[in-house]
């Protein structure tokens, strides 16, 4: 049995290879502004794989992008959330400044640190209050259910997308480590 399971497992790992080569070679998961992605993960601590996997899931890299409920850019951060950020991160915001895909990169990697400090370093909760707003993660947090029954479908959806996002990009593109 321990043999079936060993070759199972190394087929699953080959195919998972496999589709992943073919995702690069489509283009399906394209790292652009590198040095950008990679500034940014320095600067907060942040893996750039996750920086990457919340720009695709937000934008699929579109910097001109602009959601119904007025988040904009790479990041899609709405004016006022991009210019918390940029406080934060002791940038001055400027209207339009969201679109510019450095600037949106830089504050969406200092937002996901601020996130992460707030939720302990739990993914899974960062993730959902960049989606879904700090409110709702600690109401849900609050509640008996906690975050194991996240109310809002498209959150939900959300945090597998970018949950398998970062590991593809982690295993596409030598990005290194998180920063210390």
């Amino acid at each position: 049995m321990p043999r079936t399971r060993n070759l199972t497992r190394g087929l699953a790992c080959a195919a998972l290879a496999a589709i992943l080569a073919l995702l690069l070679l489509y283009g399906g998961f394209p790292a652009p502004y590198k040095e950008a992605v990679l500034a940014g993960a320095r600067a907060n601590g942040v893996r750039p794989s996750l920086i990457y996997a919340v720009i695709k899931a937000e934008s699929n890299f579109d910097p001109a992008a602009v959601s119904p409920a007025g988040a904009k850019g790479l990041a899609q951060l709405t004016d006022a959330t991009a210019r918390y950020a940029a406080e934060m991160g002791g940038m001055e915001y400027r209207e339009g400044a969201s679109f510019n895909p450095e600037f949106s990169i830089r504050i969406a990697a200092r937002y996901l640190r601020y996130l992460l400090d707030k939720y302990g370093g739990d993914l899974r909760c960062a993730v959902a209050a960049y989606n879904a707003g700090e409110g709702n993660v600690d109401k849900w947090l609050a509640s008996e259910g906690g975050m194991s029954a996240i109310p809002f479908g498209e959150t939900d959806r959300y945090l597998r997308r970018v949950r398998l996002y970062d590991f593809i990009y982690s295993r596409l593109y030598d990005l290194g480590p998180a920063p210390e």
